[in-house]
């Protein structure tokens, strides 16, 4: 039977940069694929928020979610409106706690 939480903070510190990077992967792809439609500029921010946050939904974030608890860190199922920048809020609190270094930020499109 799988744990019901990753066992310390490292592990889950390790699956979130995996995830992070899996986000920004499909994320960026996806926002690529739009970025030409878009015709009006100020639905930039909104359209590559969107993709970010579609990729991260891809994933089952329950058991990472669970895993947060115990750490007084946010959920990450309520980051709609800025997606990427609540996971690396996240991240970065985590990595203070484990002594890792803080994700590089995600430039805003132009």
């Amino acid at each position: 039977m799988e744990q019901d939480i990753y066992p310390s903070a490292k592990e889950l510190y390790g699956v979130l940069c995996r995830l992070r990077q899996d986000v920004l992967s499909r994320g960026d792809a996806l926002y690529r694929q739009w970025k030409p439609l878009i015709q009006r500029r100020h639905f930039t921010y909104s359209a590559w928020n969107l993709a970010f946050y579609l990729a991260l939904r891809c994933h089952d974030l329950r058991k990472i979610q669970r895993s947060l608890l115990p750490f007084g860190l946010s959920s990450l199922g309520r980051g709609e409106a800025r997606a990427i920048t609540n996971l690396d809020a996240v991240m970065a609190s985590l990595g203070r706690i484990c002594q890792e270094p803080e994700p590089n930020l995600v430039p805003y499109p132009q």
